[in-house]
């Protein structure tokens, strides 16, 4: 099951990016329904696998996002 499958299957994810920097530091970016989806996510199990596969303690910065604004269209259109 590749990662997309994988999250594509969480009901309470609204969208995730999947980032990678030009020294190929992998991350993503979420936005979850509610906190207690965020929370429950992001349990030990999740933080464990993140050591496994990277070699490396995961790294959290957790936002609010009061107001999410989907534009269809590209600017200048």
């Amino acid at each position: 099951q590749s990662r997309v499958e994988e999250y594509a299957q969480l009901p309470d994810l609204l969208f995730k990016y999947f980032t990678i920097t030009d020294d190929k530091q992998v991350g993503g970016v979420y936005l979850w329904r509610n906190a207690d989806s965020r929370a429950a996510f992001y349990d030990p199990a999740w933080h464990a696998g993140i050591e496994e596969r990277y070699g490396t303690a995961a790294s959290l910065d957790l936002f609010a996002a009061p107001l999410v604004l989907l534009n269809s269209s590209p600017a200048g259109e």
